[in-house]
């Protein structure tokens, strides 16, 4: 299974801090571990690339793989580890953002992270200003073209979102 995950969205990053405060005993840091944390939970909060860029993450576990039958074969394997595989190049150049007017942004960023996770950054906003997502748009998608799709076996194709279950206060929370 992959997870896709909405980072750049502020409630995302909430979730993400709560969590860390239910399962890390704050109380039983020590005042260096306390300082650390602390600082991890502001950065996550504060998110200075999120202003910027649409930021999506990709996960999966080396538990999660993507079972498949094929020709009566049992075929197993790990999507992110796949993508890791491959030049950061293609991965930017064949992974997109796609609001349902038609307009796109390409990967900016790529980072591979230890976790089986990979980050990917899209440009917020064109060259006149205009964020790709807005609360008029129905849907949005983060597309991987037919070069991607075959290099990790036809699994990644396309995520879609609803805009609606995104707004508030008529601002997209992404």
């Amino acid at each position: 299974m992959v997870a896709i995950r909405l980072y750049s969205a502020l409630p995302v990053r909430q979730a993400i801090v709560r969590r860390m405060q239910l399962t890390i005993p704050h109380d039983k840091l020590t005042p260096a571990q306390r300082t650390s944390f602390d600082a991890e939970v502001d950065g996550l909060l504060k998110c200075p690339h999120c202003e910027g860029f649409y930021i999506i993450t990709l996960a999966s576990s080396s538990t999660d793989r993507l079972n498949l039958i094929t020709r009566g074969s049992n075929v197993s394997f790990d999507v992110v580890a796949l993508l890791k595989q491959m030049a950061e190049e293609d991965v930017l150049r064949h992974t997109f953002l796609l609001n349902d007017r038609g307009e796109r942004r390409n990967a900016t960023n790529v980072v591979f992270t230890p976790r089986n996770e990979v980050v990917m950054l899209f440009p917020r906003f064109d060259e006149r200003g205009n964020r790709l997502i807005a609360p008029t748009d129905k849907k949005f998608y983060v597309d991987f073209d037919e070069y991607l799709t075959k290099k990790v076996e036809g699994t990644l194709t396309r995520f879609t979102f609803e805009v609606k279950d995104l707004v508030h206060d008529g601002e997209v929370m992404f």
